[in-house]
C-alpha cells in the first residue's frame, strides 16, 4: 500500500547555514539602516567642534596680537596674517596654522573658511578711533563703527573665502547674507567670533528675528 508524503520543512546542515546566514545579513543591515542617522550626527558635531575651536584659537592669537597693539583690532587688508602670525603664542597650536582657516564641511579649493569684518579694520574699542579709512583728499571717509562693538561680528564662517577676506558688515541681515551655515545640528547653523571675544552659534531663524537679546 503506497502512502503520499507530504513536504517536509525539515533542512539539512547546508540549508540550515545558508539560512542563518541571510538572517545574520538581514539582522546587520537592518542595524546599519538604524545607526546611519545616529553616526551622521557624531560627524556633524565633530566637525562643528572642529570649526568652533578653530574660532577659539583665531580669537586667542588675536587677542595677542591686540595686545601687542594697544587693543587695536587688525587691518581688514592682512588680518589673517596678523593673526596666524601670533597663534605660536598661545598654547596647544599646530604646526601648520594653515588648519585652523579651514573648516571640515569647506570643499572649495580656497584656502579659507573665515571672513572678516571690514568694520572692525583697525578699530580700537577703547579710544573709538580706527585707522583704517576709505579714500583720500575731499573722498576720504572713515568707516561707521558698530552700536555694540563687543557683540557684533568679527570673524565669521564663510566657506571659499581667500585669505584676509572680509566684509562690511553693518547690520544682522548683512551677517546673514555673507555667513555659511554648515552644520546641522539639526538646523543649517554658522558661527562666528564677537568683539567680545566669544565664539557664538546662530541659525538664520535667528538672524530672522530679534537680535536684540545677542547685543
Amino acid at each position: 500500500m503506497a502512502y503520499n508524503r507530504r513536504p517536509s520543512l525539515w533542512l539539512g546542515p547546508k540549508q540550515r547555514a545558508r539560512l542563518q546566514t541571510v538572517v545574520v545579513l538581514i539582522i546587520i543591515t537592518v542595524l546599519i539602516i538604524l545607526l546611519i542617522p545616529y553616526f551622521k550626527g557624531i560627524a556633524q558635531m565633530k566637525n562643528f567642534q572642529t570649526c568652533q575651536n578653530n574660532l577659539r584659537k583665531i580669537q586667542e592669537a588675536m587677542q595677542v596680537y591686540m595686545g601687542d597693539w594697544d587693543d587695536t583690532f587688525p587691518l581688514a587688508a592682512n588680518w589673517s596674517y596678523a593673526v596666524s602670525a601670533n597663534m605660536s603664542a598661545t598654547s596647544g597650536m599646530a604646526k601648520n596654522k594653515s588648519i585652523y582657516f579651514r573648516c571640515p564641511l569647506d570643499r572649495s579649493k580656497k584656502p579659507w573658511s573665515y571672513a572678516y569684518n571690514t568694520i572692525f579694520s583697525g578699530y580700537n574699542p577703547n579710544s573709538g578711533e580706527t585707522q583704517f579709512a576709505f579714500g583720500s583728499g575731499k573722498n576720504k571717509q572713515t568707516l561707521p563703527r558698530p552700536i555694540h562693538p563687543n557683540s557684533s561680528p568679527v570673524i565669521f564662517e564663510h566657506f571659499a573665502s581667500n585669505n584676509n577676506e572680509h566684509f562690511l558688515l553693518r547690520t544682522w541681515g548683512d551677517l546673514k547674507k555673507d555667513m555659511t551655515f554648515p552644520h546641522m545640528l539639526p538646523d543649517p547653523t554658522g558661527s562666528y567670533i564677537a568683539g567680545n571675544g566669544r565664539v557664538y552659534r546662530l541659525t538664520p531663524a535667528d538672524l530672522s528675528g530679534d537680535m536684540s537679546d545677542k547685543l
